[in-house]
């Protein structure tokens, strides 16, 4: 039997080993010097440069949104809201005088309406929208819960009377109101030739046709002024 021979563990042979396995080993996994690490870092880099596009290109977008919906209230305040059709057409600062006659009429005493620094105003106020369409001059009103509340305190408190017919244009100080501008639009024609102005009136504000009806077609204004600012008149 032949014998086995010993296993070499000198320090040349360990050395010779080692020699030959760095021969053998497929290039880049023994001896790398740092490219793998390299390529990864590379990779790392192109990764984060999409990335930095994708957030350049998503800010972009964002800022054209910003702009249009800029240019879209550019062009609502040019045009103004349109809020039952048939061309009776509101705009921004019309709105916005609307709500300045009630808040200051709400800010005055009864005794200070009288003065005529403040009738003046209201007048004045009132001939920069003379010529709105009455339905688009209440549809500011009905979608202002608060100014909504302000005209029941002027109509339900017996000290504020003198407001409350101010508005409606039945008073000594206001012949130009409410309730005359509907009188002056609607009192001459028939309820079936206008009946679709304020169906479309309705909708627009979510209002019971089967309660306001009734003051529309009998042409009670003051009804109709005093049906539409109550919470109950909604649905």
């Amino acid at each position: 039997m032949e014998a086995i021979s010993p296993i070499d563990n000198t320090a040349s042979s360990i050395e010779n080993d080692y020699s030959m396995t760095q021969e053998n080993s497929p290039k880049g996994v023994v001896d790398d010097s740092g490219s793998l690490s390299i390529s990864c870092a590379q990779f790392d880099q192109i990764i984060a440069a999409r990335n930095d596009r994708k957030v350049k290109l998503e800010d972009r977008q964002k800022l054209y949104n910003e702009k249009k919906a800029n240019r879209e209230k550019v062009r609502r305040r040019q045009d103004g809201h349109e809020p039952i059709g048939f061309g009776f057409r509101i705009k921004d600062f019309e709105m916005a005088i609307i709500a300045d006659i009630i808040n200051f009429m709400d800010s005055k005493s009864t005794i200070a309406m009288a003065f005529p620094s403040n009738q003046k105003y209201l007048k004045d106020q009132g001939k920069r929208i003379n010529h709105l369409h009455p339905l688009c001059f209440i549809w500011t009103i009905a979608r202002d819960d608060g100014l909504k509340a302000k005209l029941r305190i002027f109509r339900d408190n017996s000290a504020f009377a003198l407001k409350w017919n101010g508005f409606l244009g039945y008073s000594a100080f206001h012949d130009k109101g409410f309730g005359r501008n509907m009188e002056k639009y609607y009192n001459h024609r028939n309820p079936g030739d206008y009946q679709h102005e304020f169906d479309a009136f309705y909708r627009s504000l979510n209002i019971k046709a089967d309660v306001m009806s009734p003051y529309a077609q009998s042409k009670d204004w003051k009804g109709f002024s005093s049906a539409i600012i109550e919470p109950s008149s909604y649905n």
